[in-house]
């Protein structure tokens, strides 16, 4: 457990290194989870799991008992896609 905490910890330091961006080729999935920056506040982030995505609009789940919502997918300009490899420190 404690070799996992290591990786997990070193994959959360070259997260915060790396500015969030959104690959353009790269397309969402359902079982996705992102980070995103809410419109509130340009420095707040919000972790969410994608319920379903489409072209158009995609389902975020906030995963905090509080209702799903949608958004469109154009709308979605800035996020982060968790890698399982990254955090695993899998090369």
């Amino acid at each position: 457990m404690k070799g996992l905490r290591a990786h997990a910890r070193a994959a959360h330091i070259r997260r915060e290194k790396n500015t969030m961006t959104t690959m353009l080729m790269e397309q969402l999935r359902s079982g996705d989870v992102i980070e995103v920056k809410t419109v509130a506040s340009h420095d707040d982030v919000i972790t969410v799991l994608v319920l379903l995505a489409t072209d158009d609009f995609v389902i975020l789940d906030p995963c905090d008992d509080s209702t799903p919502f949608v958004v469109r997918a154009d709308e979605l300009i800035e996020y982060r896609k968790f890698d399982v490899a990254d955090v695993l420190g899998i090369s």
